[in-house]
C-alpha cells in the first residue's frame, strides 16, 4: 500500500492490489481509503459495493491525506466525476446532501485559496450538477411523501452508516424539500445550467426562496424566469409590467389581467 501511495507508483493495476489485500484482510474502509489517494476511477464502484459511505464523509481525501478541500466525496468525484455524481445521487440518504454540498464548497474555497481559479469553478459546476441531477432524482419523492431511491445499503464488510430504512420523516434536506439548497440549485443553474434547465427549476420546485429568486433573474435580466416567479408570488402587477415593458408581450401581460 505504501508503494502504491508513492510518486509514480500509483498504477491502477499496483493500487487495486493494495486495496485487495486490505479487502482480504476484513479491512474495505483501508482499502478505499488507498483508492481515493491515488483517486482511482473504481472508487465509486468499490464504495457502493461495500457500503463504506461514513468512509467517505471522513475529513481526509484518502489514507495519509488530510483536509485538502472536500476530503473523500471530493476525491471520489475527482477519480471519476460521472460515476461519483451517480454514486451521491443514488445514495443520497446515506450521504446526506448536506454534507456533499459542504464538502464541494470547501473544494472551491481551498482552491481559490491556492489561486486556481479554474479549479474552483469546475467544483461549482460540479456542485451544480449534483444539486441538479440530486433535485430532478428526488422531487417526485417530496410531492407523494417518502420513497424516492438512494438508499443506503451495500455488500458486505462495510460501514454501519445505511439508511435504507429510514422514513420519510427522517430523510436528510434535498432541493427539494430544503430552502438553502434549492436556492443555491436556482442560483447554480443560472450559472451553468443548459437554456431553459432554470424555468424548468423554477417551477417544478417548491422550497426555493421566491423573493431571492425574482432577484437573480432581475439581475440576470431573465424576464420570462422572473415573470414564472413574480406569478408565484401573486405579484401580477409587476409580472404584467415587465412582460408589458421589457418585452412588448401584450398577449402574455393580458393572461395576468
Amino acid at each position: 500500500a505504501a508503494r502504491a501511495r508513492a510518486p509514480g507508483g500509483a498504477t491502477p493495476a499496483l493500487v487495486s492490489a493494495a486495496a485487495d489485500l486490505h479487502a482480504a484482510a476484513g479491512d474495505p474502509g483501508s482499502a478505499l481509503r488507498v483508492m481515493l489517494a491515488a483517486r482511482h476511477p473504481d472508487s465509486a464502484g468499490f464504495a457502493a459495493s461495500h457500503g463504506l459511505f461514513s468512509t467517505l464523509l471522513e475529513e481526509g481525501g484518502g489514507e495519509g491525506e488530510k483536509g485538502g478541500g472536500g476530503g473523500g466525496i471530493a476525491a471520489l468525484l475527482a477519480a471519476d466525476r460521472a460515476a461519483g455524481l451517480s454514486f451521491l445521487v443514488t445514495h443520497w440518504r446515506a450521504c446526506p446532501p448536506p454534507r456533499v454540498v459542504g464538502a464541494l464548497d470547501a473544494a472551491v474555497a481551498a482552491a481559490a485559496v491556492a489561486g486556481d481559479i479554474e479549479a474552483a469553478a469546475d467544483s461549482r459546476r460540479t456542485l451544480f450538477s449534483y444539486l441538479h441531477a440530486l433535485f430532478w432524482a428526488t422531487a417526485h419523492a417530496s410531492r407523494e411523501g417518502g420513497g424516492g431511491g438512494g438508499g443506503g445499503s451495500g455488500g458486505g464488510g462495510g460501514d454501519a452508516t445505511t439508511s435504507s430504512s429510514s422514513s420519510f420523516s427522517s430523510d436528510p434536506p434535498t432541493p427539494a424539500t430544503d430552502r438553502a439548497l434549492a436556492s443555491r440549485l436556482v442560483e447554480l443553474t443560472a450559472d451553468y445550467g443548459p437554456p431553459g434547465a432554470l424555468g424548468a427549476v423554477l417551477g417544478a420546485c417548491q422550497a426555493y426562496d421566491l423573493p431571492a429568486a425574482a432577484r437573480l433573474c432581475a439581475a440576470r435580466g431573465l424576464v420570462r424566469e422572473r415573470v414564472a416567479v413574480l406569478g408565484r408570488m401573486g405579484a401580477d402587477e409587476e409580472a404584467v409590467t415587465a412582460l408589458f415593458t421589457d418585452l412588448g408581450d401584450v398577449r402574455g401581460a393580458a393572461a395576468f389581467i
